[in-house]
């Protein structure tokens, strides 16, 4: 398969590279909320930003690896999560990474989310000299893409526009999947296909 340190060519001619996220995906309700407020970004001249993402799914994000075996894995975090429950979640604030103009709503970081990040990450610990460092252990921010890249202007309006719009909420998580990020020339995220997902159990 095609590793994350390997580069191809998109539809374009232009030279594309690949990652692999391991994601948790939200309960219906959760996810037709998070895109409805990524079509009024973009039908409101704001951003398209998370539209243009092909294949993208509403997610929180566990883990980002420069290149994975995706097979191999499958089984691996199958064993690993297998009884694993469905976990609740409040998403209370709206925030902001001003660095890289990510606009973004942040849950409530409560002790099942805490343990099952830990849990993950001690699980897969030989897969750490191939991991993002912003996603291991004490450096974590989870968080639910809203928008991404946007300049100050932008993300003033958008996170203006989401904020007169935004009520705290609550959502359950109840699928965790592996994700192949395609990113082009410019290092933006073109294409988030997943490759496979596990149920999280009702508790």
């Amino acid at each position: 398969m095609t590793t994350g340190r390997q580069s191809k060519k998109n539809e374009e001619g232009g030279e594309c590279m690949t990652k692999y996220a391991v994601e948790l995906f939200f309960d219906e309700r959760t996810e037709q909320y998070i895109r409805g407020l990524w079509r009024e970004l973009e039908q409101n001249g704001i951003t398209d930003s998370m539209m243009s993402i092909a294949e993208i799914q509403p997610h929180l994000t566990v883990a980002v690896y420069d290149d994975l075996e995706a097979g191999e894995f499958e089984e691996e975090i199958a064993f690993f999560m297998q009884g694993a429950p469905s976990l609740p979640v409040r998403f209370d604030s709206l925030a902001c990474f001003p660095a890289s103009g990510t606009l973004f709503l942040s849950p409530a970081v409560t002790a099942g989310l805490m343990q099952l990040h830990q849990r993950f990450h001690s699980r897969f610990h030989k897969l750490r000299p191939k991991a993002a460092p912003y996603y291991l252990p004490g450096s974590w921010n989870p968080h639910c893409t809203l928008a991404v890249n946007l300049s100050s202007v932008q993300l003033k309006e958008a996170f203006h526009y989401i904020l007169d719009r935004f009520s705290p909420f609550q959502a359950g998580l109840q699928q965790i999947g592996l994700v192949q990020l395609t990113f082009n020339e410019e290092q933006l995220c073109i294409r988030s296909r997943t490759i496979f997902t596990l149920p999280l159990t009702d508790a």
